[in-house]
């Protein structure tokens, strides 16, 4: 979070030298966790460098999901700073974040070709309810152009940056947990309903507590992990394997990816109109999208009182997130990028 800050402060062309000083002072305090290259097997293990922060957190999960079938070579973007001229050696370099290409780029670290991932839209956008009427700030754009293709997940934002980029494409995502066994889901009377998310404004956790305030439901009862800590995958499952509903409550959002591991494990999912959930909530049926609190409760009221209905809906979570977001179609969409 503080690197994407200072990020946004240095495209601002706000204190250059001490937005690259705090950088050098995170990769620092963060040095006995950078990670060196992981090599993942395929004909393009040695072709393609995909570029991620945070080991094991969202965006390396993203590359593993995205390379598993077709390979490439997955690096810390704090390792590659410190080695700038290994990226050479790939003739696709593949960025994780919009940021990490600039930070890169400002390290000296030359490409080939250059793809970039934009996941959310706060990374071109201000975090607001009304983001898709705002025009993109130029040093923003100025920075879209540096790259060969810019790659986003939802159809949202591809429906927003369609036009100002001379090659957009569309690359979903999917969650990194095994698909639960459909014998696991059963009917049960008491509810559970989860969110899991990192704090941002964005996340607009305040309708989220609204809901949990008003929530006057028998048998309803709520769970959150909201940090900008990680947590284990242990607990991460448990977490969602112990609830029946998932609720997302942003105004902006790629996926959300815990969204999508809740429907792996068979959540259904109730959802603001947003990123990728509201396209598998819409297409399957495993849901409902509400905008306000009394919407959200009305829906939680109703399952409440059909839990047929919520059996169906957590059955038809785990059909729609492994048709709609199959291995194939993950893999068809990366290739058509790789080859240009």
């Amino acid at each position: 979070m503080i690197k994407k800050q200072l990020y946004r402060i240095k495209m601002a062309g706000l204190g250059t030298f001490c937005v690259d000083a705090a950088y050098i002072l995170c990769d620092k305090l963060r040095g006995q966790h950078i990670h060196p290259p992981e090599r993942i097997e395929g004909p393009w293990a040695e072709r393609v460098l995909y570029v991620y922060s945070g080991y094991k957190w969202a965006i390396y999960n993203v590359g593993q999901v995205w390379f598993k079938d077709l390979g490439g070579t997955m690096v810390d973007v704090a390792w590659l700073e410190q080695n700038p001229g290994y990226a050479r050696n790939f003739s696709v370099v593949w960025y994780g974040y919009m940021w990490l290409m600039q930070r890169c780029l400002c390290a000296g670290v030359q490409a080939g070709r250059i793809v970039c991932s934009v996941h959310d839209p706060m990374e071109i956008f201000a975090e607001n309810p009304a983001w898709k009427q705002q025009v993109v700030p130029e040093t923003i754009g100025k920075s879209l152009a540096t790259a060969d293709t810019v790659v986003v997940t939802s159809a949202e934002l591809f429906a927003v940056l369609d036009g100002r980029h001379k090659a957009l494409k569309l690359v979903p995502t999917t969650g990194v947990l095994p698909i639960r066994n459909p014998s696991e889901i059963t009917w049960t009377e008491r509810i559970k309903v989860l969110t899991v998310g990192r704090v941002y404004r964005r996340k607009n956790y305040e309708l989220l507590r609204q809901i949990h305030r008003e929530c006057r439901i028998p048998g309803v009862t709520f769970a959150q992990k909201l940090s900008h800590r990680p947590i284990s995958d242990e607990h991460y499952r448990q977490l969602l394997d112990h609830s029946q509903i998932y609720l997302c409550t942003s105004y902006q959002e790629g996926g959300p990816l815990p969204a999508m591991d809740a429907m792996l494990r068979g959540q259904a999912v109730l959802t603001t109109p947003v990123g990728q959930i509201q396209e598998l909530v819409q297409v399957s049926g495993c849901g409902y999208i509400c905008t306000t609190a009394g919407e959200f409760l009305d829906k939680l009221h109703w399952l409440s009182q059909h839990p047929d209905a919520l059996l169906a809906m957590r059955l038809k979570a785990l059909q729609a997130i492994t048709s709609l977001r199959s291995a194939e179609i993950i893999k068809t969409a990366v290739e058509r990028v790789l080859v240009g």
